[in-house]
């Protein structure tokens, strides 16, 4: 067992759980706070020797920032969900959910500048009053841009005659 990390501790770490992070603002970090970092990590368990880690996700081939679990700081991570429980959505969807159900975070390279940061609860719905509004608001947008072309045509109908 690591001298670092009790066997309480260890064992309380979950690897399908995501978990969040605030960056240390104190540290000169190369390249920045955020350069290639989300500040949201995945557990990696060394059943060997008993330590842990916390993984960066903004690398999904499994390098970059890794930060050694001790009960020291253990209690600065925070669970933000399990994986098992969400399922990722896409941008264009998050209207449609009730913000009770839905998480932003960034789980990949992208970071938070790139999209497919959206994840909903797996038994979450649709609300049905959220898609009726969203409908409503398409068929305005879509109504306003055909008023606009009806009066490019007409213009455009005047001047060649």
């Amino acid at each position: 067992m690591s001298k670092n990390l009790s066997q309480k501790n260890y064992d309380s770490l979950d690897t399908d759980i995501l978990y969040r992070k605030e960056p240390d603002y104190n540290k000169d970090w190369l390249g920045g706070i955020y350069h290639c970092r989300n500040w949201t990590f995945r557990a990696i368990k060394r059943n060997h020797d008993g330590s842990a880690f916390m993984r960066d996700t903004y690398w999904s081939s499994g390098g970059g920032m890794c930060i050694e679990i001790t009960d020291n700081n253990i209690c600065e991570f925070e669970v933000v969900f399990n994986f098992t429980d969400v399922r990722q959505i896409s941008d264009y969807e998050i209207d449609e959910y009730e913000k009770d159900d839905l998480y932003r975070t960034a789980t990949n390279s992208g970071g938070y500048s790139c999209g497919h940061l959206h994840w909903v609860k797996k038994d979450a719905k649709k609300s049905q009053l959220k898609l009726i509004i969203k409908c409503e608001n398409e068929i305005k947008t879509h109504e306003f841009q055909l008023k606009g072309l009806k009066r490019v045509l007409n213009q455009l109908t005047e001047k060649a005659n």
